[in-house]
């Protein structure tokens, strides 16, 4: 048990791990000093960052649309580029959806026609996982990775980095977090938990995380966003083959299989893809849509 102080007011709060809740902590004019503060941990002893522009990228109008979706894309004073990822579940081609993200990033610095240039800023991938990812290739619960010579591990290029925060590996209490950033790591891992507000926690930039992730000061309207967006995803979560089976069985009717909406999707494609982002298992989506493994896998 935890031997920190804490103050005596019931809360409640967002799920930093959620789609909402992490958009809604970091992903606003508000929060800018919040995710500034958040990187120059992560990044401490790298790079200083004073200032952030937050970059919104175009969203696809299917799903089944090449479009890439990032969470967070931000600017910050010096030109660099970072992509922010938070991730619930791993997927089969998430390492590439990594390398995708970035070569986006690049690509779209180099101009066209006689504008042509390859004068690139940094770009710098962050994703903040809620499971272990082994193709990171380490123990540690931060994984950084860069490009590097095979023979002499020297580093061939210093302006891309990929830095994995996988948070199932962090086991600190509270009492144990010596750093800012064991702090952050701690809060993503507690903070939908917590009814409380740890002494340790209730100053600084940690203290406008609570102010803003306070579930009762969202709008009614953000609340049932969330609500809904938390029941799909416990929903999805929880799901096994036989009841995906039952839901499609007896919910043809209504155009529905565990509350994902056949009737607004284009076509089989878009859900099978939709049901793939929720990590669900390709031999359930397969039964599902009678689309085969390769067919979801291209998706």
């Amino acid at each position: 048990m935890e031997t920190s102080s804490i103050v005596t007011e019931e809360f409640e709060f967002i799920d930093p791990i959620s789609d909402f809740g992490f958009k809604k902590i970091f992903g606003n004019e508000r929060s800018r000093e919040v995710l500034i503060s958040f990187l120059n941990e992560l990044l401490k002893g790298k790079k200083k960052i004073t200032e952030l522009s937050f970059i919104k990228d175009v969203q696809p109008e299917y799903l089944s649309d090449r479009s890439i979706l990032i969470d967070l894309h931000c600017v910050g004073d010096d030109g660099q580029h970072f992509i922010i990822e938070m991730q619930r579940v791993n997927h089969i081609n998430f390492r590439e959806r990594c390398v995708a993200y970035t070569s986006r990033i690049i690509s779209n610095q180099t101009g066209k026609g006689k504008d042509y240039q390859y004068d690139l800023k940094e770009v710098i991938f962050i994703g903040i996982l809620n499971f272990n990812f082994k193709q990171a290739i380490g123990e540690g619960h931060i994984n950084e990775i860069c490009l590097k010579n095979k023979h002499t591990n020297e580093i061939f290029y210093e302006k891309l980095d990929y830095i994995f925060v996988e948070l199932p590996k962090f086991d600190k209490t509270l009492d144990n977090c010596t750093s800012a950033i064991d702090k952050w790591i701690y809060l993503f891992r507690n903070l939908n938990a917590m009814k409380k507000i740890p002494k340790a926690l209730n100053q600084g930039v940690f203290k406008k995380v609570f102010e803003i992730a306070d579930l009762n000061k969202l709008t009614p309207d953000e609340r049932m966003v969330y609500d809904l967006k938390m029941f799909h995803k416990e929903n999805l979560k929880n799901a096994d083959l036989f009841q995906f089976q039952e839901g499609k069985e007896e919910g043809m009717e209504e155009g529905k299989i565990q509350g994902i909406e056949i009737g607004t999707r284009k076509n089989t494609r878009e859900l099978a893809a939709e049901m793939k982002l929720e990590g669900i298992p390709l031999p359930t989506i397969a039964k599902i849509t009678k689309l085969s493994s390769t067919e979801i896998e291209n998706l």
